[in-house]
């Protein structure tokens, strides 16, 4: 009688060390996997933040050039408002030899913009554009280059801005790596079973959250 009374004394401790063990191992496991966890998430954030500096520079240096593209067929415009100018007096004088001083001076694109609004006999068509600069045919290598430009440090910005929230991404997974490492170690301080079972399962929990959000991130 004694031995049958005795025998589930026996057995509880050895199942609680059972269990207790196993919870130690999960922790030692969840400790480890998550500091590498930690370390990774943390070198390609800052791999991604690089990213966004080289995209935001590139983008900025486009934008210069973009400006100073302007600012050229801002200045070639001045040069030949002042050619058609003087063109347009010695065209109403009919002086033909001021009109090839002028017009063996404008670009190639007024020269073809030009023609074109000759074509529509401006000074008796009323439907024709006051200036030849506004002729279809006129067309401004340094504006399209700065537009062409333009769209590429927008593509660039925009890339930019991508990489700033992967960045932010790995940072948040970097804190839930934490929890994890939260967790998993205030188990092993812990002595009442239920509450070290929860703060495994705890520290499980984040730590499949960030696995999962892990393997949906891009690398640099």
């Amino acid at each position: 009688m004694n031995n049958l009374d005795d025998s589930p004394a026996v057995d509880q401790p050895r199942l609680s060390r059972f269990w207790t063990n196993k919870l130690e191992l999960i922790s030692v496991i969840l400790l480890s996997v998550a500091s590498l966890a930690v370390a990774w998430c943390g070198y390609q954030s800052s791999e991604w933040g690089g990213e966004q500096l080289r995209l935001n520079q590139r983008s900025s240096s486009l934008r210069n050039q973009a400006t100073h593209e302007r600012t050229l067929e801002y200045l070639r415009g001045v040069g030949e408002n002042a050619l058609f100018v003087g063109w347009i007096d010695a065209y109403a004088e009919q002086n033909q030899e001021l009109l090839d001083f002028y017009r063996s001076r404008f670009s190639p694109t007024m020269e073809t913009a030009v023609a074109a609004w000759l074509a529509l006999d401006p000074l008796n068509n009323p439907e024709a554009p006051r200036l030849p600069v506004l002729m279809p045919e006129y067309r401004s290598e340094e504006l399209e280059r700065a537009e062409q430009i333009d769209a590429e440090a927008t593509e660039l910005m925009a890339r930019s801005i991508d990489a700033n929230s992967r960045s932010s991404a790995y940072v948040l997974n970097t804190l839930i790596f934490a929890t994890v490492l939260f967790f998993a170690g205030l188990s092993s301080k812990v002595n009442w079973f239920p509450v070290r079972m929860l703060t495994v399962g705890m520290s499980a929990l984040m730590f499949l959250i960030g696995i999962i959000r892990l393997l949906t991130l891009p690398i640099v």
